[in-house]
């Protein structure tokens, strides 16, 4: 009986563990998502001031 009792709680806290870890990877995702996005933009960002500088140097030469 006292093993049936242990297995029965092993299963309700690796249930608890497998809820906090599934709204931890749920978290990773928004992160990792939100990164991106701006990772994004600062390429974009990074190629307009690569245009604007070559055609400032146009320009000037």
């Amino acid at each position: 009986m006292l093993s049936f009792v242990l297995i029965l709680y092993i299963l309700k806290a690796q249930e608890k563990r497998d809820i906090l870890q599934e709204q931890r990877e749920e978290k990773y995702q928004e992160i990792i998502e939100t990164m991106t996005c701006k990772l994004d933009i600062l390429t974009r960002l990074s190629d307009d001031i690569t245009d604007i500088k070559s055609k400032l140097e146009n320009t000037v030469h």
